[in-house]
């Protein structure tokens, strides 16, 4: 798990410095094409955002730094895109919901079991709350 969140703390001294968020919240990690750390925080009128932060490794010596922001004022909240997602997945048994990054388009992922016990990744789109795409796996 160490390894998993080694990143966070250099990732969120970033985000404070090259987004506007002053205070950090909560750090996730996505890994999809490419690895993110996605720091949710406030800024200093008080609203909220998200600071998706990727490494990429260039060299041995250079990483690339790419910052992307999105203020939650801008998206639909985690709580319409669950609410949208239960009425369409009837005897789905909801994991979780967290932010996501993919080709620098924000998502929300949710994460679930089906109800043919598969488990499945949907995204959906943080500005609309349009899916994106969907992975199912069965066990």
């Amino acid at each position: 798990m160490q390894g998993k969140t080694e990143t966070f703390s250099e990732s969120e001294e970033i985000a404070i410095k090259e987004t506007p968020i002053e205070k950090v919240s909560t750090v996730y990690r996505y890994h999809g094409a490419s690895r993110y750390d996605i720091v949710a925080g406030v800024e200093p009128n008080g609203d909220e955002g998200f600071a998706f932060v990727q490494k990429t490794k260039i060299t041995d010596e250079q990483e690339q730094l790419n910052i992307s922001y999105v203020s939650k004022q801008n998206t639909i909240s985690k709580d319409q895109v669950l609410s949208k997602w239960r009425n369409n997945c009837q005897g789905c048994d909801f994991e979780k919901i967290t932010p996501a990054m993919d080709n620098q388009k924000p998502l929300w992922e949710i994460t679930y079991y089906d109800a043919q016990s598969r488990y499945v990744f949907d995204y959906y789109y943080m500005k609309n709350a349009e899916k994106y795409e969907q992975y199912r796996f069965k066990q």
